[in-house]
Formats: structure tokens, sequence, C-alpha cells
């Protein structure tokens, strides 16, 4: 062989064998970034789909469908682009480097070279067109097993996702249905519940505690849990308030939307109070605490339309609450003749007893900006936004574990 055709096989050898690696090399990285951006995907569907986010498991499952097609492409694209320089290689050993005098030390006729041994194992695999478990030994079978697997189980996470989507939205639909056809939740268990009306299907307590669905600002403010009931019975329920200034300030909400307390059944008095002993039982005494209005108005104080008392765990009595010369507190002997009052009122309940004073005057949101000077934050009052999420969470798991 002339020093010409050496320098030529040379050239070709170096060219074939760095085009080998430079798609070698890039079919391994796609490779990795396929696993890595399919854990990514996996991970953003699970955390979506606990949060009822459908849509966004929809977009995570079709960008995984595209992820799996496109990486099971450029893989085959980079096969054949490897194939290419391994046909290169494979001539310059068969008549160069490794010639048919260059054989097997304990066999003649077994001709030694990389790719030429490789290129005879296909060979004898192929003859046989059945699939056969040492085809397995190939990676591209075990690439293509994984993509397909990915691809299979994102389209099984659509599917899955669209149905649940559909069963959501209808027991949503169903709920308003139900609200706009009967009087209450509890109609059947007492007698003087009064109808729903139509805007109450867009009160955030019946959609969160009553029918049990998702509530945005909870995952806005970074809120951990899923829900956020402590304690619950037959007509009311007990919860962490947000905008928490001290832990366990916590609210006592009946399950049936009315404006006010003063609305309430006598069978539904009788829960709340057993939500009070329950919360006594637990932290110690406190302070109760409504602002409520007059039967059928829009509540003037409170800043959602449906009735809550609010309890934090401290004693402050009425005489503290600095109020207009014209709002002088009464004293009543039980919670359920509030039933009497014809208008907007305040109510302070604590060991000293149960208080009101009625005014159409009282300040919005008046009692959270008295706590909140109480426990030396004056300018923290407002619960939208000052959340205390930390004084929340610390409610939660002291109940969980209570």
């Amino acid at each position: 062989m002339s020093k010409k055709e050496i320098e030529l096989n040379e050239q070709r050898f170096l060219y074939a064998w760095n085009w080998f690696c430079l798609h070698a090399e890039q079919r391994a990285r796609l490779f990795n970034y396929f696993l890595l951006i399919t854990g990514v995907l996996i991970n953003g569907y699970v955390l979506s789909f606990k949060e009822d986010i459908f849509y966004l498991c929809i977009t995570i499952c079709i960008l995984g469908i595209i992820v799996g097609l496109g990486f099971f492409v450029f893989d085959l694209r980079n096969r054949q682009l490897i194939a290419y320089a391994e046909d290169v290689l494979e001539k310059l050993e068969r008549e160069h480097f490794f010639k048919e005098d260059f054989t097997h030390w304990n066999d003649d006729n077994k001709r030694l070279g990389l790719l030429l041994q490789d290129s005879f194992n296909k060979l004898r695999e192929n003859q046989g067109k059945a699939f056969t478990l040492k085809k397995l030994r190939k990676m591209k079978w075990w690439i293509w097993i994984m993509q397909t697997i990915v691809i299979v189980m994102f389209v099984s996470g659509l599917i899955y996702t669209i149905l649940n989507m559909i069963n959501y939205n209808k027991n949503i639909a169903d709920n308003k249905i139900e609200k706009l056809n009967i009087s209450c939740p509890m109609e059947n268990q007492h007698k003087e519940a009064k109808s729903v009306s139509l805007e109450n299907l867009d009160c955030p307590f019946c959609i969160e505690f009553v029918y049990h669905q998702p509530k945005p600002i909870l995952n806005t403010i970074g809120y951990p849990y899923k829900d956020r009931i402590l304690y619950e019975n037959e007509h009311a329920l007990v919860v962490p308030t947000i905008g928490s200034i001290v832990p366990n300030y916590l609210l006592i909400i009946p399950k049936r939307h009315v404006i006010s307390c003063k609305d309430l059944s006598q069978e539904e008095m009788k829960s709340v109070i057993m939500c009070k002993e329950k919360i006594e039982n637990h932290v110690g005494s406190g302070t109760i605490f409504e602002h409520g209005s007059f039967s059928g108005e829009k509540s003037g104080g409170a800043s959602i339309e449906h009735a809550h008392l609010h309890f934090i765990p401290v004693q402050i009595e009425h005489s503290a609450i600095s109020l207009s010369s014209e709002n002088k507190f009464n004293k009543i002997g039980s919670i359920t003749e509030l039933s009497a009052i014809g208008s907007e009122y305040l109510l302070i309940w604590n060991n000293s007893g149960i208080y009101y004073t009625t005014s159409a005057s009282i300040p919005s949101q008046h009692l959270r900006k008295v706590i909140a000077k109480y426990f030396g934050v004056p300018d923290k009052w407002n619960w939208k936004e000052f959340p205390f999420v930390e004084n929340m969470e610390h409610t939660y798991t002291s109940w969980k574990k209570f």
C-alpha cells in the first residue's frame, strides 16, 4: 500500500471516527435530557393533580407526549447517522485493519474485528424474524421501551385527567342545581331553615366547607394542607382563619348559608355551642365575637357574607371595645337570644357573659383592628394583606395531634 493510500485511509478513519463520536455522544446526551424533562413533567403533573388544576395537568400531558415522540424521532435519526460512520469503519476494518488472516486464536474460521463481530452477530440474530430475548441486549430496545412507556403514561394521564375534570365540573354543576332546588343542605333536619338564594353560589364558605371544592386563596397564600377543617359536627365546623394574628385564632362557621348567627335555628345554635366547647377543651377559654347584620341584608361589617364567629385565645372585655357613646352593650343570658335583635350588631362572648350592641355605623373589620392592636401589630389587621400562614399551620398541626 502506497504512502498516499495510507494517508487517505487515516483521513477516512479520523473523519468516520469523529462523526461516530459526535452522534454517539449526542444520542447519550439526548437520552439524559429525555429522562430529566420527563421527571420534571411527571412531578409537575402530580403536584397539579393534587391541587385539581386540571388544565395544567392536560397541558403537561400533551407536552409529555410531544417530548416522548420528539426524542423517539431524534433517537432514530442519531442511530441512522451513527450507522453511516459504522459502515465506513467496518469497511476499513475488513479491508485494512483486520484482514482475513487476522483470526481468533482458537478458531481460524472466526475473523476478528470490532464492528465485524458486531455485524456478524446482527446478521445471525436477524436470520430469525421472531423477537428474541437476545435482542434486548441492544441499548436501542431499552431506549425505545422507556420512551414508549413514557408516551403511554402521558396518554393515559391525559385521558384520566379529562375524565376527572368532567366529573369534577359535573359535581360542581350538580351542587349548584341542588342549591337551587332545595332550601338548604340541612333542610330535612330543621323546618325553620330559609331558602338559599342565587348569590350563595359564589359564597366561598359554602363552596369550601359545604361542597368541599378547593379554595384558590389557600394556594395563593401558600397554605400547605388540602383543607383546614379542625372539627366538624352536624351543623357547624371549626377552621383556622386566614389572617390568624395569633395561633388558635379560629372561625366557627355554620354550614347553612345565613348572613348572621341570629338567623340560625335552635339545632344549629347547639352545634355552634358544641364547637365552642370543643375549642375550649383544646386551647382553653377565649373570646368570641361576631359582626352580624339584620336578617336578609348584606353584611355591613363582615367581608364574607356567610355567618361566622371569630374565636381568639384571650379574654377581651366588651368595655375595651372603643365605639361611640351611642353604642351601649347589653347582656343576654344565651346565644339563642340573638334572634330577637332587629338590626346590625356586634357580639362579644367571653367568660364574663354574652354582650351585644346594635348600630348601623360599626366600622368594618373593627374587632380585627382591636385584636391586632391588642397583640402589638396594629397595622396588620387586614387578613387579605397579612394572612399569617405560619400561625394557621401551627394551629392545624396542633389540632391534628390533639
